[in-house]
């Protein structure tokens, strides 16, 4: 289940927002398809055209290496950090955000309702649509376990 916010205003902290969105960035398929964009503009790799031997399955696969290889050992080089700009501002228009929350500071305010607000409606309507996966899916699965546990009289 859903687990209550007691202090919302850390959901706002600007620097974990960007560490949670690159974080999210680095393991996305989008953020590879955005390096191979810059690659392709820098002449690091080559763009597949008709009648030359390399396949588009071999320049995605070296494209794909070579993000892996400096995500891991140079994740400051040039072309992460051009890619990881081009991701914020392309895909989610970070610079945005980053505007929002500097011009609101500490002026959040949180309010316990007695029911579902219309902003917040879509947000529930949307459930079991988009795959848990990873930490969230064990904490969920281990949740729902030890619900049918104490429910069979048996507790862990």
């Amino acid at each position: 289940g859903l687990e209550e916010v007691m202090d919302p205003k850390s959901l706002f902290s600007l620097t974990d927002l960007e560490s949670g969105l690159e974080e999210w960035f680095a393991e996305n398929a989008l953020m590879k398809r955005s390096f191979r964009t810059v690659a392709t503009i820098s002449g690091l790799i080559e763009r597949n055209m008709p009648g030359q031997r390399k396949s588009g399955r071999q320049a995605t696969f070296s494209s794909d290496i070579i993000y892996d290889t400096l995500r891991k050992f140079e994740p400051d080089h040039l072309m992460m950090r051009i890619t990881r700009d081009e991701a914020m501002s392309g895909l989610v228009d970070f610079s945005r955000i980053r505007q929002m929350l500097l011009q609101i500071g500490d002026r959040i305010e949180h309010r316990r309702l007695g029911r579902l607000s219309p902003l917040s409606a879509p947000l529930f309507l949307e459930a079991g649509r988009v795959p848990v996966e990873g930490q969230a899916l064990e904490r969920m699965v281990a949740e729902e376990a030890a619900l049918l546990m104490r429910e069979a009289g048996l507790e862990i």
